[in-house]
């Protein structure tokens, strides 16, 4: 049976400190009004647990074998604490994370929050459409076996990212507002709307939504058959009355690009597009628009544990390193646009439980000293994270 769901940011309880509270409202849950995921739904979507009891609390996206691409309010406390990355678990290749194996959890041996999240109120307008750099990356302890997905070319996004533009968010949180984060993968087809540099609206009254638990998750699209990642879930409206259902906020990863790859490499691990500009190399999966299936290896004649380029850079190659969305479930009509655009009248209302986070002490004090004044500056609901 189908379910409806809303994808909201919120950040649940990961039995590690209260995270993205009266800030970001959290989007922990599932997506609302939306459709239960199949394994063709999957792609590079990933749930992050806690590693303890196994709670799903945000959502990320694998964007290379060791590189999680998740929102920031996930591992950073209001406060500018950050949390443990031992506490923190990705499961991958499965629908429901009650049911992964061992074989389908990874540990987390580093969080890396961007250096400029909570730094001051850097929102533009009234919605909180702005620069809040919610975003970061987890470095898993070792390559996984999974599908990854390429970061759709900062060159693309003019073109591709559109107002009307059909995108696709997956989320394992919440599939009602204000309810539980169900660890089932959702999906959904929604519009995207207004957009800055760094941040874009997705979604409206009377489309899904992201909810608490989808915080995150990614909002894939199509571009020529080639799926890109374009946004991590952030949060609700500013202006919002609602918990979910009106539409969210969302980072726009393309924006940044260039630091993933940086703390990546700096971390010591393959950063997205890889050594030599393939997007798969010592065990991932996806290059060159091959498919994505779950859990299968999708690379263009490369053997395991090799890198698999064609010689171009994989963040810069519209081509190199592309997820072929060959099932037709999520194809995403970006030429033509869609019937609607993404509503400017909702908002998300503080109501999310907060989301835990997982980072280490040396990232938490680089976070500390700029966090006390960038909350006084915001309100004390910036906008329900996800």
């Amino acid at each position: 049976m189908k379910r409806r769901l809303t994808l909201i940011a919120l950040s649940f309880s990961f039995a590690l400190p209260s995270m993205a509270s009266a800030r970001y409202g959290s989007r922990a849950g599932a997506v609302v009004g939306g459709e239960l995921g199949t394994d063709a739904d999957i792609l590079a979507t990933v749930a992050l647990v806690d590693s303890s009891t196994g709670a799903q609390s945000c959502t990320g996206t694998l964007v290379a074998p060791q590189v999680v691409v998740t929102a920031a309010h996930c591992i950073v406390e209001d406060d500018g604490t950050v949390g443990d990355a031992s506490s923190v678990q990705v499961v991958f290749g499965v629908l429901d994370t009650s049911e992964a194996s061992d074989d389908q959890r990874v540990n987390v041996s580093q969080v890396i929050p961007h250096p400029e999240y909570l730094q001051g109120d850097q929102s533009v307008d009234e919605t909180g459409l702005g620069k809040d750099n919610d975003i970061a990356i987890y470095i898993l302890e070792s390559p996984i076996d999974f599908a990854t997905v390429p970061v759709l070319p900062p060159s693309m996004v003019d073109s591709a990212m559109t107002e009307g533009t059909n995108v696709i968010v997956t989320g394992y949180g919440t599939i009602e507002d204000q309810g539980d984060a169900s660890g089932v993968l959702y999906t959904a087809t929604v519009t995207l709307g207004k957009k800055t540099e760094f941040e874009f609206f997705a979604g409206g009254v009377g489309q899904p939504d992201t909810c608490p638990g989808d915080s995150g998750g990614p909002v894939y699209i199509d571009v020529d058959g080639t799926t890109y990642l374009i946004g991590a879930t952030s949060r609700g409206r500013q202006d919002s009355e609602v918990g979910c259902g009106d539409g969210g906020v969302y980072s726009t990863v393309p924006a940044y690009l260039d630091w993933i790859t940086e703390a990546a490499a700096t971390a010591g691990v393959t950063p997205p597009g890889g050594a030599d500009g393939a997007d798969a190399t010592d065990g991932a999966d996806a290059t060159d628009g091959a498919d994505v299936t779950d859990g299968a290896d999708a690379t263009d004649g490369a053997s395991d544990g090799a890198d698999a380029s064609d010689g171009a850079d994989g963040a810069t190659d519209e081509d190199d390193g592309s997820v072929d969305d060959s099932d037709g479930e999520d194809a995403v009509d970006v030429a033509g646009g869609a019937d609607g655009t993404a509503s400017e009248d909702g908002a998300m209302s503080c109501t999310s439980a907060p989301g835990t986070r997982a980072a280490s002490g040396a990232a938490a004090m680089l976070l500390a000293a700029g966090a006390v004044l960038g909350l006084l500056r915001r309100r004390s609901c910036r906008a329900a994270s996800r």
